[in-house]
């Protein structure tokens, strides 16, 4: 309900938005002070704009400003500073401070029951911080709002290192207790894999799950993930993991069907893919050869193998990526040992795939922890085979493939030329993550074209439209250009029909709006007349120019379901991507926004972008100035590089799998009658009661489960 209007002068534009605060959540109350910015990023001119000025981002809330409410301007601007220092000793300087304090405590009282020698030392610590803390209390103490201007920045700063400082102090706390006094050398955690929070390498976790086991559940024919971290009381060297077979009864489920990987912690740019200028640590590769990629801390700076079997490593975290010319990542074939150094967390990722026709049951097997000089552990697995196979899903899923056979069948490592080796891993990497129709960007090439389709139908993509970015409208205008297109497309059609594909769609202007959409009518329309669809990226005025002639409108940003409804109004199906663009080192953002949440917009299918695009190099995030690359799965020699945000993708896909068994479970329990359609009943109602947008998606799983059996 927020209302916004713009305006453009002769060199200025202007935005008003009215919000209304029960939109909000509160209320104003005379003399009311607000900490807030205005901001505006034009990423491709790198143009950056606040109310208040910033530090460094948009989230530098010490230097927001201050909104006042006021039926007393006169008697407001006497009081500026009275009120800037209330402000921020309210709303920074308090919270700040008993944010410390309650760290300190917490540190405190883990450490008074701590055995032997470690503590008096973790004492020793906490009292020098707890020292420090209370000098900047009482140097702080002396601000007023006379003197605070020129002494608060200095101040404040010195608190973010207590900050840290505290927490860590806390986490060496619990790491003790929980290793009996640093006398046992590492401590395992078991923690959700589809999930946005962080398994760092330089923390003790702050969420483990409280299971004693790792436990999955899964379908016949389904990948499943699980997670666990090894923290590294002591450096551990040649730590190394055994899966064993897992049986029911006589029945078993081989250790073959799982792989193992290492989470690689490395330093990317930021979080969107907009933004840039940071180092933040980030777990993302999923790594048979954890050494493919070395971090060093202390320059928060990434180094990558250069070619297999060297020794030579290359920095992939400089502005410039010349010296990764010849660069040749490769992975290994199984996991290979790896070093965890001292006082570091180290995560692992098991990615199982249920070999069809296995039979129900619980599973029942171990994965073995060993490293040299340290007994090893043991983690109970178990897996639930579940007595249903998965429907295929309900929305179709597309990406932006921008992948393309080259002529000289070289191959290269980055988003486009790809050898036929690399073509063919990354097509069985798409459909083994649900995408069985990504776009096509090869140009019309009968040769390449050929042995293109025949690698994606190798792979199983078959049965689909096929989605051209080979082949693109333009906005001809003259009736040269646009017989000219007509015979294009329909030479594009000729092919595609002849190898049993049941149609085309041509791709427009990607991202169009205005009167750049609006000239495209006419090539929209010569497209239909040579027989083929349009679709392209676009946004919220498309449906007023070319509603009627965009047959698959790839929305953008959040799905709004009042676009879905108009695109079915006239017979048209809407996709969704860059909610948010590919990339974004968070599983779970990918398996809430193009899984059920999309489904219950009313959207036919997904299309992100890109499952790769090198803005400059693909492997370093900080040689472009414009965005982070956008990377599902990175480029190597002989194949794919898998990230955690790619699984949470597939977690999406498989999410509105289990919604189309359940569907189709609802369905037949209707036609039965009886008890099962009051049943039946009750899962509709569930469905369109439930938020798919804030639930708990594995809750939601597991309830999807519960009614799938209980109406079979």
């Amino acid at each position: 309900e927020w209302a916004a209007a713009a305006s453009k002068g002769p060199d200025y534009w202007e935005l008003e938005v009215a919000v209304p605060f029960d939109q909000l959540g509160t209320g104003i109350a005379e003399g009311a002070v607000w900490s807030g910015n205005v901001s505006r990023a034009r990423w491709l001119k790198r143009e950056y704009s606040t109310w208040s000025p910033i530090k460094r981002t948009f989230h530098d809330t010490a230097n927001f400003g201050r909104i006042v409410f006021t039926s007393d301007l006169e008697a407001v601007e006497g009081r500026i500073d009275e009120i800037e220092f209330t402000a921020l000793k309210a709303g920074l300087l308090e919270p700040a401070l008993a944010e410390v304090e309650q760290s300190v405590q917490a540190a405190r009282r883990t450490a008074d029951a701590l055995p032997g020698a470690c503590r008096p030392r973790m004492l020793q610590s906490i009292l020098r911080l707890d020292g420090r803390l209370r000098n900047l209390q009482a140097r702080l103490a002396t601000l007023t709002p006379d003197n605070f201007r020129e002494q608060w920045a200095r101040l404040y700063g010195r608190l973010e290192p207590l900050r840290f400082e505290a927490s860590r102090l806390q986490d060496e706390a619990v790491m003790l207790a929980a290793t009996d006094g640093g006398e046992r050398p590492w401590n395992f955690f078991i923690t959700r894999a589809m999930t946005n929070e962080r398994m760092l390498s330089d923390r003790w976790p702050r969420t483990p799950l409280p299971a004693p086991e790792l436990a999955l559940a899964a379908c016949p024919g389904e990948y499943e993930s699980a997670t666990f971290s090894v923290y590294a009381v002591r450096e551990l060297r040649n730590v190394r993991l055994s899966i064993e077979d897992l049986a029911c009864g006589a029945t078993v489920l081989p250790a073959s069907c799982i792989e193992p990987y290492a989470v690689k912690c490395w330093y990317q740019a930021g979080r969107g893919i907009g933004d840039l200028g940071q180092r933040l640590l980030t777990p993302e590769l999923l790594l048979k050869d954890d050494d493919l990629v070395r971090v060093d801390y202390r320059r928060q700076a990434n180094f990558v193998r250069a070619r297999p079997g060297s020794s030579e490593y290359l920095d992939c975290s400089l502005k410039d990526s010349s010296n990764l010319a010849e660069f040749v990542p490769r992975d290994a074939e199984t996991l290979l040992p790896l070093t965890v150094p001292e006082r570091t967390l180290k995560q692992f990722w098991l990615t199982a795939h249920i070999p069809e026709g296995t039979p129900a049951g619980a599973y029942e097997g171990r994965v073995v922890v060993s490293a040299d000089g340290v007994p090893p552990e043991s983690l109970p697995l178990r897996i639930t085979v579940l007595p249903f196979t998965l429907a295929e899903p309900v929305l179709e899923y597309s990406i932006y493939y921008r992948g393309v056979l080259t002529p000289d069948g070289r191959g290269s490592i980055s988003s486009e030329g790809k050898s036929e080796q690399q073509y063919a891993a990354e097509m069985h990497d798409l459909v083994a993550h649900g995408v069985v129709n990504p776009t096509l960007y090869q140009g019309y090439n009968e040769r390449l074209l050929t042995r293109a389709f025949e690698i994606r139908e190798a792979a199983g993509m078959t049965g689909k439209p096929v989605m051209s970015l080979g082949c693109g409208t333009g906005a001809p205008q003259t009736p040269q250009e646009l017989t000219a297109l007509r015979e294009r497309v329909k030479q594009w059609l000729d092919f595609v029909t002849a190898r049993g594909y049941p149609g085309l769609y041509v791709y427009g202007i990607d991202e169009a709006s205005g009167d750049r959409l609006k000239a495209e009518r006419d090539a929209f329309a010569a497209v239909h007349e040579a027989g083929a669809k349009v679709f392209v990226a676009c946004y919220k005025d498309y449906f007023g120019l070319v509603g009627d002639l965009l047959d698959m409108p790839i929305w953008a940003g959040r799905p709004d379901a009042a676009e879905a409804v108009k695109a079915h109004s006239v017979g048209h199906r809407i996709f969704n991507y860059a909610h948010p663009q590919c990339g974004v080192e968070e599983p779970e953002t990918y398996r809430r926004n193009f899984g059920l949440f999309l489904w219950k917009a009313g959207y036919d299918g997904a299309m992100d972008y890109a499952y790769q695009h090198s803005f400059t190099h693909e492997w370093n995030d900080f040689d472009n100035q414009s965005y982070r690359d956008h990377t599902m799965a990175y480029p190597a020699e002989n194949g794919v590089i898998g990230t955690i945000q790619w699984e949470g993708f597939r977690e999406a896909v498989d999410d509105v799998r289990y919604l189309a068994t359940l569907l189709q479970a609802v369905d037949a329990a209707k036609s039965a009658g009886g008890e099962r359609a009051r049943r039946a009943a009750a899962a509709e109602q569930w469905l369109a009661e439930t938020d798919f947008e804030t639930a708990d998606l594995d809750a939601v799983r597991a309830e999807m489960i519960r009614r799938i059996i209980e109406l079979r």
